[in-house]
């Protein structure tokens, strides 16, 4: 219903936290409010004019929104506390348009003045400000991911807050009370729903205005960037916590609440048999109880001499009971109802005759045994069952009734009843007696028997949950007896049951959280260990993108880690040996564009060849090829390197014959296949690649390299090898062409000289570039100097 609040009709009771624990709980909650607000002041938004009319008017409207709003108070806990309705929305807009800072002191206004109200505990105060602080953080958080994106909507963050705040509330409530833990729980499960509702529901009203407040005013609101990775997306190690551990803790928030359960309908299951025992006990012996005091007062009625003197037929009824110690109390009366003798002498008032009693007097002329109960003796703690039996004469005359009382507390025969239906006092279970009418024949409690029974009565066995008439939980297993519409109930708390629950719980529950802990940490540590292995490998990987390519990954393990470690490995000699490559064909590059003499210019292309692990490589040009000069160091057409150079000499012109045929040859076994004549005792390569040196379409010779065991070749070797070929060809190329230049200069030297006509010859400038002697004797040149200068200024 709706309730006003103001004026406070109801005492300020604070519930202030129990013990050492609930205070060391309370002042660690306030120490996480303060690290997160100092961790998170970077959010706080500087103060303009318009931030501060705003923070104004919402501390102005703190007392309105938490005290004067009207409340909806929840049938479901109409003694819980109400719900404000805008309680929260103070301290979400400071969230909003403020930060965290400012947003968490408005939730503690509001949560203090709320605990003014008497309706809630200390720890409430402090619950408010953390879930306001975490709410500015909320709002002012740039990660990108579609959850931080989304829960910068307030009507998102207070559903998450709304969620989480009962499993905060449920340990606040624990350190409430100082009573047993099965109490705590009873009651922190007792205060939840009603607290979560108040909060809450708050929260989401207070979510829906703030979302339209939002909208309206969005360039004040929160941060309208989402441009930081998120903790799961920058860490291998934060995206297993973010991703896992929420899933982690949803599970075993499932398995205990599974396991309550099960334990919960264990002990249920439990407690059932041990009072379906109990029950089933007594119900069974509850006939052969009534049978012997049946039999015992027909036995008598039938075989006793009642038709005597009083006094006479009092020494027999007090021989009777100390003879078989089954009835506490024999009475003989006359068909009126007059006493005619007794034993003991009082017993008849002692209680009087009860209306039943009086009644099955009346029947007992033609109903030959009734069994009726009656209220206890004086101090007596259990009913007395009166057995009452007609008596008659030799000729069958009516003389009256024999009346047996028997105190069920007393009797020796209802021992072994009793002992099995009080088998639970242990545990402050209750055994009952009930008879047809719903009269409590027998009671822990003295005072509850002859009472009426209230509670469910049938002809069937069942075992249920109630309230007792003191308002207590308690499970009741009601058992009706066979042959007498009497009735066996047995009441055990229901807090038994739960404690047992709890005892069977809280073992498994331990180990369950130790090995979800230990399975967390355990992942995590091997996820560190992955981890590491990739930033090394990010390492190398960025080692290698600046060029080190010398030193080699070390490879171990065969997960994937390892495997990707041997590729990178792999990937790392690859592209040294690619660089290597390159570094030696530029060598090669600048070997024959700075060398004109064949051997200097092929001697880098050799040397290049024979790192393939070659023990020879060598380059035959063919003689044609090559024009030979008049002096004295004309070159050859044959060269080599290699520490076997020379033994494989005589293989030149077979290979170059082959390569002229085929560009590229690769023998790997060269014993097999007969194409080379071998001398006798020359050493024999074990294999050789050969590669034609063309130009041009020019044919000019071959490199070839030799191997003294067998190779196989590679792909990147045979690139490399015809790489080389290349260069090889060029430098044939470019030797030929300059020692044809050379021969020709040598010629015209030759003819320049022989000749006695002076000759000058100059270029287009008149600069001179080539004289005789006859020219230099004419002219009186000298022999320095002159060449490139103007002829004006060389001649006289």
């Amino acid at each position: 219903m709706l309730e006003q609040i103001l004026p406070q009709t109801n005492p300020i009771i604070l519930d202030f936290p129990s013990g050492f624990l609930g205070w060391l709980w309370w002042f660690l909650l306030l120490g996480v409010i303060i690290f997160l607000n100092r961790r998170w002041w970077a959010f706080n938004q500087p103060f303009n004019y318009w931030r501060k009319r705003t923070l104004i008017f919402l501390i102005l409207i703190v007392p309105v929104t938490s005290l004067l709003i009207p409340r909806y108070q929840p049938s479901i806990a109409s003694s819980g506390p109400g719900i404000p309705f805008l309680a929260a929305v103070p301290w979400f807009l400071a969230a909003g348009f403020l930060g965290p800072a400012w947003a968490a002191v408005l939730g503690l206004l509001s949560g203090s003045l709320l605990l003014l109200t008497g309706e809630y505990n200390l720890f409430f105060p402090l619950e408010v400000t953390l879930f306001a602080t975490w709410l500015g953080w909320m709002m002012y958080q740039e990660y990108r991911t579609p959850f931080f994106r989304g829960i910068r909507h307030p009507i998102l963050a207070s559903l998450v807050i709304s969620l989480i705040f009962p499993l905060f509330n449920f340990i606040d409530l624990l350190f409430l009370t100082q009573s047993s833990l099965l109490t705590r729980i009873e009651y922190a499960i007792n205060q939840i729903l009603p607290l979560a509702l108040a909060f809450g529901s708050s929260a989401i009203v207070a979510g829906i205005l703030s979302e339209v407040v939002s909208l309206r005013f969005k360039p004040f609101w929160g941060t309208q960037r989402a441009s930081r990775p998120s903790p799961g997306e920058s860490k291998l190690t934060s995206k297993f916590l973010f991703s896992v551990v929420p899933l982690s803790v949803f599970l075993l928030f499932v398995l205990i609440i599974g396991n309550w359960i099960v334990a919960g309908r264990a002990a249920q299951q439990m407690l059932a048999g041990r009072m379906s025992n109990a029950g089933e006990m007594t119900a069974e012996s509850l006939p052969f109880f009534l049978e012997t005091g049946q039999n015992l007062i027909l036995r008598l009625a039938n075989e006793s001499d009642f038709d005597r003197p009083a006094n006479q037929v009092g020494d027999l009824l007090s021989k009777e009971i100390r003879e078989v110690p089954y009835f506490s109390q024999l009475i003989f009366v006359d068909p009126n109802g007059g006493l005619i003798a007794s034993d003991p002498v009082d017993a008849i008032d002692s209680p009087v005759l009860s209306q039943d009693e009086i009644e099955g007097i009346n029947l007992a002329s033609f109903v030959p045994i009734q069994i009726v109960p009656t209220g206890p003796e004086k101090g007596g703690e259990a009913a007395l069952i009166s057995f009452i039996a007609g008596v008659r004469d030799q000729d069958g005359d009516f003389l009256g009734a024999l009346i047996g009382r028997n105190d069920l507390a007393k009797n020796p025969f209802a021992k072994p009843l009793l002992a099995s239906i009080g088998s639970l006092a242990e545990i402050d279970g209750k055994g009952l007696l009930v008879d047809e009418n719903g009269v409590i024949l027998y009671h822990p409690d003295p005072n509850r028997v002859m009472t009426q029974y209230t509670g469910f009565r049938g002809t069937e066995t069942r075992f249920y949950e109630d309230n007792s008439s003191e308002g207590v939980r308690e499970f009741i297993y009601y058992r009706p007896t066979s042959g007498k519409s009497w009735s066996v109930i047995i009441t055990v708390p229901s807090q038994y049951a739960q404690q047992q629950a709890i005892n069977i719980a809280i073992p498994l529950l331990g180990m369950i959280t130790l090995l979800a802990v230990a399975a967390i940490f355990i992942f995590r540590f091997g996820l560190i260990a992955i981890t590491f292995s990739l930033k090394n490998l990010a390492l190398e990987a960025d080692r290698m993108s600046q060029g080190h390519l010398d030193t080699p990954l070390l490879s171990y393990g065969e997960d994937e880690v390892g495997q990707l470690r041997r590729a990178f490995e792999k990937m790392r000699a690859s592209l040294k040996s690619r660089l290597d490559e390159l570094n030696r064909l530029l060598v090669v590059s600048q070997g024959i564009a700075s060398a004109l003499e064949i051997e200097d210019s092929l001697k880098p292309v050799l040397e290049a060849a024979l790192v393939t692990g070659a023990s020879s490589a060598r380059v035959y040009l063919l003689p044609s090829i090559v024009p030979s000069v008049e002096n004295d160091n004309s070159p050859t057409n044959c060269y080599g390197a290699g520490s076997l150079e020379d033994e494989y000499a005589y293989l030149d012109e077979q290979v170059v014959a082959l390569a002229e045929q085929q560009e590229v040859v690769k023998l790997t076994n060269i014993t097999r296949p007969r194409i080379f004549s071998f001398a006798e005792n020359a050493v024999r390569p074990q294999a050789i690649m050969a590669v034609a040196l063309r130009h041009e379409n020019q044919f000019y010779g071959t490199l070839w390299i030799a191997y003294d065991s067998p190779h196989q070749f590679t792909d990147e070797e045979s690139r490399y090898i015809i790489t080389l070929a290349g260069q090889a060809a060029l430098a044939a190329a470019n030797a030929r062409l300059y020692l044809t230049s050379e021969f020709g200069r040598q010629r015209l030297e030759t003819i320049l000289t022989s000749t006695p006509d002076p000759v000058l010859v100059t270029d287009q400038n008149d600069n001179l570039i080539l004289t005789n002697p006859a020219a230099q004797k004419v002219f009186k040149l000298r022999d320095e100097g002159i060449i490139g200068k103007n002829i004006a200024d060389v001649v006289e």
